[in-house]
């Protein structure tokens, strides 16, 4: 979000789509911890960690096994769009940025929803996950567990993306 205040609007394509793939990564944690094969989880994962489509594979049998629906994905011409930009060098406007980066919190919030219903779980593939990335010691339940997910909060109770936008250019401004 922030490098679409700033006019980066390439980056704000590439960091969205690593959103994306983070969120994927972070659900197949998920699932596998569900299934009590949490222990298992890196060893899988590095089998796959730069192979971004073996990744969406991953996810798209995982979720579908465990809700019998497909999840929700970008659509193909926000794949398309991704892959100028991300692969071929396409400098985009700032309308097709903010559109491919709502469509990717479309993709990301209803299953993040979905699984802050399985709260227990949820907590401690983040806590984890946080202690791991930032080598710190383990934390307990009652610490505030900020991440890249907390910048969707207001996404998630219902605010649109351009009006998100709108409240962090907000905040900076202030």
């Amino acid at each position: 979000m922030n490098a679409i205040l700033d006019g980066y609007f390439r980056e704000a394509v590439a960091s969205m789509n690593a959103a994306i793939e983070r969120f994927y990564e972070f659900y197949i944690e998920f699932v596998m911890t569900e299934n009590k094969r949490g222990d298992t989880f890196n060893d899988a994962w590095s089998r796959v960690s730069s192979q971004s489509e073996r990744q969406l594979g991953a996810y798209i049998f995982l979720y579908t096994i465990k809700n019998n629906r497909l999840p929700p994905l970008l659509s193909n011409n926000k794949v398309s769009f991704r892959n100028s930009v991300v692969h071929k060098g396409e400098f985009p406007t700032a309308d097709k940025t903010t559109d491919f980066c709502k469509s990717a919190t479309d993709v990301i919030v209803p299953v993040l929803k979905e699984m802050k219903g399985e709260w227990d779980i949820f907590r401690d593939v983040r806590i984890k996950d946080m202690t791991e990335k930032y080598e710190a010691q383990p934390l307990n339940e009652d610490v505030q567990l900020e991440s890249p997910i907390s910048c969707l909060k207001g996404i998630e109770h219902g605010a649109t993306f351009e009006q998100t936008l709108k409240v962090l250019a907000g905040m900076r401004n202030a």
